[in-house]
């Protein structure tokens, strides 16, 4: 995706509603987006580990594509997620907050 199409993509997610847009295009740092990321594309904590077994929790929804994916998770859910912290967390608390869907 060039920069033209990728800025093209941010204003017509910025026109959605908030629940309806992709969390791929929200105003996150990296490593915030790549751990929700991480479950998009399925290799999050639902992946079964070296030996081949699933762990015993499962996440609330499938995959984090939108966010309205995103509100169903507690905070412990999110905590669970392979390199997602307290500052991610807080991250993450302060965009719903600034949006009231906390």
């Amino acid at each position: 995706m060039t920069a033209k199409q990728w800025a093209a993509r941010q204003r017509e997610e910025a026109s959605l509603p908030v629940l309806d847009r992709r969390i791929a295009f929200l105003p996150l740092r990296a490593r915030t987006r790549h751990c929700l990321e991480r479950m998009v594309r399925g290799t999050g904590p639902c992946s079964r580990d070296m030996h081949g077994r699933l762990p015993d929790w499962r996440p609330p929804t499938p995959a984090l594509t939108y966010v309205r994916d995103l509100v169903r998770w507690t905070e412990g859910d999110l905590l669970r997620l392979r390199h997602f912290g307290r500052t991610s967390l807080e991250e993450v608390r302060r965009l719903l907050d600034a949006h009231g869907l906390r």
